[in-house]
């Protein structure tokens, strides 16, 4: 029963606006400075705090290790 309340109630759609704060530099140093945010990286990009990911070079480096470790284990089975 619950499903058929949860199928209707997907159905609908409904129009969304996201409105994006601009935040100053000085806010922008507040929230780095958090306890929680200590160990990522963020930067500042015309107002908006962006998270920064992974380089591509490390991206690869990891990507090689796990390939060769799942291969390992593979090769185990």
């Amino acid at each position: 029963m619950i499903v058929n309340e949860m199928k209707g109630k997907l159905g609908r759609q409904t129009p969304v606006t996201v409105e994006i704060r601009r935040y100053t530099i000085a806010e922008f140093e507040h929230f780095v400075a958090q306890p929680e945010n200590v160990d990522k990286l963020f930067v500042y990009s015309g107002g908006e705090i962006v998270e920064v990911v992974s380089n591509a070079y490390a991206s690869a480096v990891a990507s090689r290790i796990s390939y060769w470790i799942s291969h390992y284990v593979l090769l185990d089975l």
